[in-house]
């Protein structure tokens, strides 16, 4: 019988080429969502590459700037049937809430795109009936709610995302998990050294990962800096460049307003002269990583924790008396342009008289060497600490859990106590290495982060703006066979999972009779 699958395809739609593969590989009918502007969407009306068995056009049935009034029964019957919280899922999406620097969304205009995004996804999974959903990571109200739907209807969705280490990924039905794992395995190993362990983190050192991409992406962007400007100017974008919610409300007017405010006073500068440069004037401390923002990491998987102030007011309150509690900026956010932080955020932290703000120039291994403990909501520095035998609070719960020297927050009052105890807590190297060993069965070689550059330097204008181009199929066909390994393995890693959830179902199936 052959496997039903949907996928989700935007922005870099590099599942399109995994779609290419699979149709090669297996026996299967695959459906498309596709959300693209009007020059990429011309492509699929005329490729002949991927014979999907059908798509749908997102922008086509979803529509932002409507004066309808939503239909609440029918919303609240949604909730009910799926058990998902549809506020949630709005105040998830930056678009929404807090970081929408062109418009404000209405109460009403939310709940109808909702309901129009319940609709068209129901009416879509109820004509397919989909084995699997196959999708990057959810990053957004939409594709969070078809990712939610999917899971209640106990459709397998195949997340492609990466794990807590540089240059690698894995598949799995949520970005915070490890599929068919509870607790971690017993490798062998009877002792290994922390130099061993360090020589691992420096391998495969995420924020290595991070500072490559960063250079590449910085340097991509300033070559088609001001084309990209001059062009909206000029067009003023695609139609439906406007009408999707992600840029709703942006015209030429606010793209120059955007641009003068990124000439005013720079945070950057602001941070390098009024942060802690000497580590040893504030020892000991506690260290708070602060998370990039907007970011699903805390916008979709922590959604009650996204007022990061608020956060580190609680951490200040709960800390032993000859403690400091030192914070620094995710280095992350020097990409986000007109969305860095004001200077206002760095000010209300340095109010709390026992906390300061790091130097961003400071290396990380010096702060977690010197470091007591690290408390971060959902970060990779909870993970890296443990290298440097050091213990680490999480306020949810992630994929690395499995540590004796990780503490997942149940409740925010418990927090002084928690500290307290794991302020003494050791990091057992061999549960450590476990770890590691683990991550390898379940990962595979991936680097997201150039997959991502090297398709939106080929298919759209990627400067000040990310602007639509339109793509002809020829070159796709040529994109497709340089990174024809790329895709090959990607798709054999799809396969490889889709057999595990296969023969994991065969498996209860066959226990229940």
């Amino acid at each position: 019988m052959s496997d039903k699958i949907l996928m989700f395809l935007a922005g870099a739609f590099y599942h399109f080429g995994i779609a290419k593969f699979l149709k090669e590989k297996i026996d299967c009918e695959i459906y498309s969502i596709v959300d693209v502007d009007d020059k990429p969407k011309k492509f699929f009306s005329k490729q002949d590459i991927v014979n999907f068995s059908k798509i749908w056009y997102y922008r086509d049935n979803v529509k932002v700037g409507t004066k309808n009034d939503p239909d609440l029964v029918y919303l609240s019957d949604f909730e009910k049937k799926y058990q998902i919280d549809l506020w949630k899922i709005a105040y998830a999406d930056p678009k929404f809430y807090k970081f929408n620097r062109f418009y404000k969304f209405s109460c009403k205009e939310i709940l109808f795109l909702l309901e129009q995004n319940c609709r068209f996804f129901e009416k879509i999974l109820d004509e397919v009936k989909p084995d699997f959903l196959l999708m990057g990571v959810y990053d957004s109200h939409h594709t969070h709610l078809l990712y939610k739907i999917c899971r209640a209807k106990n459709i397998k969705t195949l997340i492609l995302g990466s794990t807590r280490f540089g240059f690698t990924g894995k598949i799995s039905l949520h970005e915070l998990e490890f599929d068919f794992i509870d607790k971690l395995n017993d490798e062998g190993k009877k002792q290994i050294s922390r130099e061993e362990l360090l020589d691992y983190l420096k391998e495969f050192d995420h924020s290595k990962h991070f500072q490559k991409y960063k250079s590449k992406l910085l340097s991509n962007r300033q070559a088609k800096k001001y084309s990209t400007f001059f062009k909206f100017l000029i067009t003023g974008g695609s139609s439906t460049y406007h009408n999707h919610f992600s840029r709703y409300g942006f015209t030429r007017t606010k793209l120059i307003k955007l641009v003068f405010d990124s000439l005013k006073k720079n945070s950057h500068s602001f941070l390098l002269k009024n942060s802690v440069k000497n580590l040893e004037k504030v020892s000991p401390f506690v260290y708070y990583p602060l998370h990039s923002e907007p970011e699903r990491a805390i916008s979709i998987a922590a959604p009650y924790y996204t007022n990061q102030i608020e956060v580190i007011t609680n951490i200040a309150k709960s800390l032993p008396v000859e403690y400091f509690l030192l914070v620094k900026e995710h280095p992350s956010m020097i990409l986000k342009g007109g969305s860095k932080r004001k200077i206002s955020f760095y000010k209300e932290i340095m109010k709390l008289p026992n906390v300061k703000l790091l130097n961003p120039q400071i290396n990380r291994d010096e702060i977690l060497k010197k470091c007591s403990l690290v408390i971060t909501i959902n970060g990779t520095a909870g993970l890296e600490a443990a290298f440097f035998n050091k213990p680490a609070i999480t306020f949810i719960k992630t994929d690395y859990h499995y540590l004796s020297s990780v503490h997942t927050l149940k409740k925010l009052d418990e927090l002084p106590k928690a500290i307290t105890t794991f302020l003494k807590k050791q990091v057992n190297p061999i549960e450590l290495y476990n770890y590691i060993k683990m991550v390898e069965k379940n990962s595979f070689k991936y680097i997201k982060s150039e997959l991502n550059l090297d398709f939106y330097s080929r298919f759209y204008d990627r400067g000040y703006l990310t602007l639509e181009k339109e793509i002809l199929v020829e070159k796709m066909k040529n994109y497709l066979k340089e990174n024809e390994k790329t895709y090959d393995d990607l798709t054999n890693q799809f396969i490889k999972k889709m057999k595990q959830f296969k023969d994991y179902n065969s498996y209860k199936k066959n226990k229940n009779e």
